[in-house]
């Protein structure tokens, strides 16, 4: 099977699952999108983003990190594109994340400020 094949899989999947079920399914999907090339990681990133910014207001700790680390490969995957960051990511991305519980989480904050420079670097060149 095929990267793309599975991609696809997966992010079919993810859009009706729970949450135990989706953290393990964003893990996998953190794992294939890397070895994309720039058009699929492109369109996969778009899929996926609807879901993470779903998950950017979950109460869940542990979703909060794996929607973060997964953030950070979309946002690092070569192919995604500046303006698509800026215009559909950050504003939902600094609402829900640039709060003084998140960044005042000790187990959170080193993934949040990491996301948060990958996602300047994207955006600002």
């Amino acid at each position: 099977m095929s990267p793309v094949t599975v991609t696809v899989t997966v992010t079919v999947t993810v859009t009706s699952r729970s949450s135990s079920l989706l953290v393990l399914l964003l893990l996998l999907l953190l794992l294939l999108l890397p070895r994309q090339d720039s058009e699929h990681a492109q369109y996969y990133t778009r899929e996926v983003m609807v879901i993470l910014i779903r998950e950017f207001s979950s109460p869940d700790d542990e979703m909060k990190r794996i929607v973060l680390k997964v953030v950070h490969q979309c946002v690092s995957t070569q192919g995604v594109e500046a303006s698509y960051i800026r215009e559909d990511i950050l504003q939902p991305y600094f609402r829900n994340f640039w709060v003084p519980k998140n960044a005042l989480d000790k187990k959170n904050y080193r993934q949040l400020v990491d996301t948060t420079v990958e996602v300047a670097t994207k955006v600002g060149g």
